[in-house]
């Protein structure tokens, strides 16, 4: 048994738990070998298995079967010195798949973008095993009888990496495999790679260790960020109430009799019951593993209480209590056991944990289950469900309270929303007029902070740009109430803690802590619907001028002007169209969202076949990016970049390579800079550049003077990508008084 300051143990597994996608229904089966892969995984990175999983079922043959094999915290190894929990696990896989047949191996920070069936079925022509080098094996196709000789689990157990490899290479095992099948990072081409590897871990899109690295915005994430989506909106969970992990009712029951007679949260908190009043609940279903003696009660007509170890048929009500389950479950068990308590409640969904210490002892490769541990998963399941709220008690296991010490709770769904919009001379206001349109919300506009709520009372979100903004925003909150939620779009100059989100571009260079939410472009209110009504009366001015239409657009200085106009007029006449100004030629006519600049003629950006744009200029990229057609970029003097001695210092570190020309792994120097930056204590000089160079990644744009190709083929949705971060930062939740 675990005592209070030791966190929860680990599931040790024999053998790894398996998934099975079998085929379709109505598809008439493919009668060759099921696709057998072994996924190297440990604790942590059940939001990275889940979208593996997710990967391989997009991609793959939907007449045959495919088997995942998750290795995690498996028996007899001592890991240690492992640099991760599932290090030399790849070496065991012979035994794993009874040394015969076929097996890919793949680590966990990958997805696959072909049938896996491709891999599977390649000719190993004599060889043992295949990768994209002898010594990368992150991604290996293996013959399991000719491996079994020398990578073996007693093999594996005893060896080192460096060892194993040794033998199989000096054995003549080693068989080429294409590098598409491992495309690491930047090497990414949709269309082209097949299996992704996100190597750069404080880059990973779904952030699995905050504690051992701070996060920065990753581009080619987004092609892993649209396959969550999928698999959210298809509700795809790895483990289910009719097919649990394999140690789910051991462990669930074994966790049951340790936790027998224990007085820790044994009282519901006041918000729970609030809740509950408000929605008005009539049935309660109370879901429990081993027996839910002792724990919170709330009020209700009709409760039914059920063993989530004993039954897979989940009662609907119109709430739904998860009281001592979470915290029985083993941690592969939890997701699906969060989904299934919103799944099955029309109002309410509750829950109460007893959570590990956040100082707990844990064994190697292992994860404290804390209070936030359990409120991130909780919070990544809600946005799914957002006709229900949620409330979270948690107190430290073992601690003998009764009340909870940690409550967190959602918002009533479906409230209708007031904003205020604090603007900032100087600041674009554009980005969140854009934002609360994509929302619904109603907005007032002011330049300063009011001192009192006046009739319409305290908002219920602040939006703020710049240093000024950020600072009044915090000001409305302290008179506001916690109930006032702040979002902040670029660089805060304060503790990004302080907002509950702050949209960010690279240009920004802000890490990503919880807060912080990644755009690739900034929100605009410029959409391709009112570029048209504006276009239809532009035409009739431009009259019979050749098309195509290049339209260029700069920032109206002669430095950027005349590169600009220069690449234009050039780009028009290899098409035989005609070159056109987006701004007027008098420069009468500035725009204040633009700090100045010239105003667009929307027509004329409506009315473009091509666009024309200067770097350096996020809201101006953004906006035609809105337009549909064809973006290209052109670099000019004092765009950005930054060449101060701590600017070139900051893209050494960040551009270090390693021996397989991937990037380095974060240095603790980073982390600390970070660190300071992220608590308002350091604010890095903007850089514009990086977001013409996201753009162009993502296929948005094209950066003249690139040779490399796009790696993705994203769409330029600005407002959404905005708007999905605030919905999730609404359906996270926020502490309350219990």
């Amino acid at each position: 048994m675990a005592g209070p300051h030791q966190a929860r143990p680990q599931v040790v597994r024999d053998h790894p738990d398996r998934i099975v996608l079998p085929p379709d229904p109505g598809v008439e089966p493919d009668p060759r070998p099921p696709v057998r892969i072994f996924l190297g995984t440990e604790d942590g990175q059940d939001r990275a298995e889940r979208i593996f999983v997710h990967s391989v079922a997009c991609a793959r043959n939907p007449a045959r079967t495919y088997e995942i094999h998750l290795m995690k915290n498996l028996a007899g190894f001592d890991r240690r010195r492992w640099r991760t929990g599932f290090t030399l696990y790849r070496y065991a896989i012979p035994d794993l798949a009874g040394r015969s047949g076929r097996a890919i191996y793949n680590d966990v920070d990958q997805i696959y973008l072909t049938d896996p069936a491709e891999l599977f079925d390649l000719p190993m022509t004599g060889h043992g095993y295949l990768a994209v080098s002898p010594r990368d094996t992150s991604v290996m196709l293996l013959d399991c009888e000719a491996m079994a000789g020398v990578w073996n689990r007693e093999a594996a157990a005893r060896g080192t990496k460096r060892s194993l490899i040794n033998a199989a290479v000096e054995a003549g095992h080693a068989g080429p495999l294409d590098p598409g099948w491992n495309a690491r990072d930047d090497e990414l081409r949709e269309g082209e790679s097949k299996v992704v590897h996100y190597t750069e871990l404080n880059r990973q899109p779904w952030r699995p260790f905050p504690g051992q690295y701070t996060y920065h915005p990753n581009p080619w994430g987004m092609v892993w960020h649209r396959l969550e989506r999928d698999a959210d909106a298809r509700g795809f969970e790895l483990f289910g109430p009719g097919a649990p992990s394999q140690h789910f009712t051991r462990f669930a029951r074994e966790a049951a009799a340790q936790d027998a007679g224990d007085p820790t949260l044994t009282r519901a908190s006041q918000a729970a019951h609030t809740r509950v009043a408000d929605a008005g609940v009539e049935r309660l279903v109370r879901v429990h593993a081993g027996g839910d003696s002792g724990a919170p009660e709330l009020p209700a007509e009709h409760v039914e209480s059920m063993d989530a170890t004993a039954t897979a048929d989940w009662p609907r009500g119109d709430a739904v209590a998860a009281v001592n389950l979470l915290d029985r479950a083993p941690p592969d068990d939890v997701p699906w056991l969060i989904a299934e308590t919103f799944r099955h409640a029309d109002a309410l969904a509750y829950f109460a944990v007893r959570a590990d210490r956040a100082r707990a002892r844990v064994e190697p490769h292992g994860v404290r289950r804390t209070a936030a541990w359990y409120r991130e998963r909780i919070a990544r399941v809600a946005h799914r469900f957002p006709d229900v709220s949620w409330v979270l008690d948690t107190v430290e296991r073992g601690s003998g309270r009764a009340a909870p010490t940690e409550v967190y709770a959602a918002d009533a769904p479906g409230a209708s929303r007031h904003a205020w919009l604090l603007q900032e001379n100087g600041a674009d206001p554009d980005p969140m007029r854009a934002l609360a349109a994509e929302m619904g919300w109603t907005v007032t506009e002011t330049s300063a902070a009011p001192a009192t709520a006046g009739d319409g009372g305290w908002p219920d979100v602040v939006l703020s740009t710049g240093k000024v903004g950020a600072r009044a925003a915090r000001h409305v909150q302290a008179r506001a109430g916690n109930g006032t939620r702040l979002i902040h779009l670029g660089q805060p100059h304060a503790d990004v803690s302080a907002f509950d989100l702050v949209l960010t571009t690279a240009a920004d260079r802000l890490p990503l802590f919880p807060t912080v939410a990644y755009l690739p472009l900034p929100p605009t209110t410029w959409t391709r619907a009112g570029l048209d009504d504006a276009a239809a009366r532009a035409c009739n001015r431009l009259g019979d001028a050749p098309r195509p239409w290049v339209v260029w657009w700069a920032d109206g200085s002669a430095e950027s002007d005349r590169p600009v106009e220069a690449h234009a007029r050039a780009r028009a006449e290899s098409l035989g169209g005609t070159a056109l100004c987006a701004t007027p030629a008098d420069g009468t006519d500035l725009d204040p969202e633009s700090n100045g600049a010239a105003r667009p003629d929307r027509g004329i950006v409506g009315a473009a076949d091509r666009l024309v744009v200067a770097a350096g200029g996020p809201e101006r990229l953004a906006r035609a990016c809105a337009s549909g057609q064809p973006v290209e970029i052109v670099p000019v003097p004092g765009a950005g970049g930054g060449t101060s001695l701590p600017a070139r210092f900051h893209r050494w570190l960040s551009h270090r390579l390693s021996h397989r020309g991937t990037p380095l792994q974060q240095t603790p120097v980073e982390r600390t800079g970070d660190r300071l930056i992220a608590h308002g204590l350091v604010t890095p000089r903007r850089d514009p550049l990086r977001v013409d160079q996201d753009a162009h990644i993502l296929g948005l744009a094209t950066l003249v003077g690139r040779d490399d190709p796009p790696a993705l083929h994203a769409s330029a949705d600005q407002r959404a990508w905005a708007a999905r971060a605030a919905r999730r930062m609404l359906g996270a939740g926020r502490r309350v008084t219990g």
